[in-house]
């Protein structure tokens, strides 16, 4: 057992895991706690009535310098219509909301859901705020989030965590545990796969493990992504880590469909519907139940985020904005799903990951962006990768009739990723070198493993790229691994390997990919990026998804250099920067009484005109007391040292 030091005043000590904290991880309180004390089968999660109305906790996202998105859910109670139901919502400086800089009301409506997003104005830039909100008498937990810096202010130091691919059923968020126990993050980026679409049991042990998908079938409708959005919120590590922080998000295909294009998906077929009607139904959730930034359009989804004059966030849609469909096996009508391709409408300059109108906004950005670095946040591996070494793994793999094509420069191509629409591949990566843009990092998720590349056109031709030197390199790619979904080196192309399979796989990657710099195929975690003037370090962190556990295990580091375009290799960690100043505590919610006046409501953004479908409310447990109208919001104690002198709340 351990205690994070520097207790103030009033303050929470925080323990580390104990048996209680187990059982409210894995979501049992009661008789589900009981049974599994008893060793019994742990049965499923049960939702924190302690919660209601806000069973579904905070979240904060999309942060700009002077404002920043803020999002809850009120659970109607049972018996009620859809007369909308008043929220009032309020920002303080401080976890006490001893200094309210705004407040406001706004209705939660069936129309969206009884989801409500609101966007604070005149902000102070790149400070710390808490806030909460208030709805039927009850008050929600306190979400702390920051804004992001002003144009052209200086910065020195922004640490973000990355993620991707958390499948519920396949095992625990122990990735959002640790992450949230980190106190010196400025913001979580996911590059997709935020949840998965499948029914229980489809892609995962799922209930087998105390972790079944609500509803338990697979999304096609309106009321299954809500009801799918609802249930992953209601598990507690995920929650905690948006009461924590702001996120910037975008989808990948599981948020509507395995291996989805603009007019399709792998995993659709006729009898599940209109697939444009589908495509919507999961946009329109996506846009309710996350803490995303409008548009005006919620299929639009690529946007811009500055964070002064050190980062610039672009973030893309590879998936369903402008995407053609996956190129098919010679000869037949199936789908890549995820192997190589052996055909050259690959290449063909008509077929698109993005649309030119998205590809045009990202390359100009990056031309006209002001800052040190630019992060394009995007879903699927960009850089090159030859895995036309396959066919000499061992017999378990290479017993599968892979179909492929060694194109120029000896590179094989995966059909889903930007390798499968070599035209956009080539005029985005020439756009940055012919441009000279220096210190672009790309980050990606969607494979289930972690990936670090040098990005060249021709990474298998000495002429153009250097593998010593790094010349010809004319960005970095970061790939990080899945929160919890089974690992590529567990399963390629859905074929089980054993260890002696995935270490061959990993070895005969790296030996012919001289582009790739580090390659970790079978285990779970995050990365947390560390930016400075002078480097953008990634660092792989891992954990296991079988139960809830604290436990964390450093993988390696990467780090760019200021206008080096290429990675080397990191001698350690990044070190953590201050930590903020005040952390709300778990079970944290809005003080009794009325906030002082602040300057007035803002409304809710978004919205449509779809009625209400019944979302799940099975999940996990928080621990929570609430007395009377509300308690004293408990300050959690830093678990990081505090900041040093002269810091100030940044």
């Amino acid at each position: 057992m351990k205690v994070h030091s520097n207790c103030q005043k009033g303050c929470r000590v925080t323990l580390s895991m104990q048996r209680r904290e187990f059982l409210r991880r894995a979501g049992l309180t009661g008789a589900a706690a009981v049974a599994v004390a008893a060793g019994l089968p742990r049965p499923a999660a049960a939702q924190d009535a302690d919660l209601a109305p806000f069973l579904h906790g905070v979240a904060s996202g999309d942060p700009l310098h002077d404002r920043v998105i803020l999002w809850t859910r009120v659970t109607p109670p049972t018996g009620h219509d859809e007369r909308p139901i008043p929220v009032r919502w309020v920002v303080a400086t401080d976890v006490e909301f001893g200094n309210v800089v705004a407040a406001g009301t706004v209705d939660a409506t069936a129309q969206r859901d009884w989801t409500v997003r609101v966007d604070p104005t005149g902000l102070e830039p790149f400070t710390y705020y808490f806030y909460a909100f208030q709805a039927l008498g009850q008050a929600s937990l306190v979400g702390r989030t920051k804004t992001a810096a002003a144009p052209g202010q200086a910065v020195d130091h922004v640490r973000l965590g990355v993620v991707s691919c958390a499948n519920y059923q396949e095992g625990f968020f122990n990735a959002y545990a640790r992450l949230a126990d980190r106190d010196d993050l400025d913001a979580i980026i996911c590059t997709g796969d935020y949840l998965y679409e499948y029914e229980d049991g489809g892609y995962g042990p799922g209930s087998a493990i105390g972790r079944g998908h609500e509803p338990p079938v697979e999304m096609t409708e309106l009321v299954h992504y809500r009801g799918r959005h609802g249930h992953y919120k209601l598990d507690p590590d995920l929650r905690r880590l948006h009461q924590l922080f702001p996120w910037v998000t975008t989808w990948d295909d599981h948020e509507s469909a395995n291996n989805s294009w603009r007019d399709g998906a792998a995993n659709h077929d006729d009898s599940e519907g209109d697939w444009a009607e589908r495509k919507a139904w999961c946009q329109q959730a996506y846009d309710e139940w996350m803490p995303i930034r409008p548009t005006g359009d919620r299929a639009k989804i690529y946007r811009h985020l500055p964070w002064g004059d050190l980062v610039d966030v672009v973030v893309m849609d590879t998936r369903l904005e402008g995407r053609n469909r996956q190129v098919t096996y010679p000869g037949t009508d199936t789908e890549n799903l995820g192997g190589l391709i052996v055909s050259p409408d690959a290449s063909d300059p008509n077929r698109h990951i993005v649309s030119p109108t998205q590809m045009e906004f990202v390359t100009s950005t990056l031309s006209a962006s002001p800052a040190r670095w630019k992060l394009v946040a995007q879903q699927v591996i960009v850089s090159q990768w030859n895995a036309g070494a396959i066919p000499l793994l061992p017999e378990e793999v290479r017993s599968l009739d892979f179909p492929m094509l060694v194109r120029d420069g000896g590179n094989a191509a995966n059909a889903d990723a930007w390798d499968g629409y070599q035209a956009d591949q080539l005029q985005f990566m020439r756009h940055i070198g012919d441009n000279a843009i220096d210190n672009v990092v790309i980050l990606t998720g969607d494979v289930h493993s972690s990936w670090a590349f040098d990005v060249t056109t021709e990474p298998s031709n000495p002429t153009v790229y250097n593998p010593v030197t790094g010349d010809g390199s004319v960005a970095v790619e970061i790939v990080c691994p899945a929160v919890a979904s089974e690992s590529l080196g567990d399963t390629f192309n859905g074929i089980t390997m054993t260890p002696v399979g995935a270490d061959a796989f990993e070895a005969a990657m790296r030996a012919n990919n001289p582009q790739l710099k580090y390659l970790d195929s079978r285990r779970q975690g995050f990365v947390i990026l560390d930016i400075t003037p002078e480097h953008c370090q990634a660092d792989w962190f891992y954990v296991t998804v079988e139960a809830p556990n604290d436990a964390e295990e450093y993988g390696a580091s990467w780090e760019a250099r200021h206008a080096a375009n290429r990675l080397t290799a990191a001698a350690a960690a990044s070190e953590p920067k201050a930590p903020a100043p005040q952390r709300p505590a778990p079970g944290a919610v809005l003080p009794s009484g009325d906030p002082e006046p602040a300057p007035g409501p803002l409304p809710a953004t978004g919205g449509g005109a779809v009625v209400l479908g019944a979302a799940a409310v099975v999940g996990a447990v928080v621990l929570r007391r609430r007395g009377g109208q509300g308690t004293t919001a408990a300050v959690e104690a830093p678990l990081r040292p505090g900041p040093r002198p002269g810091e100030q709340n940044r």
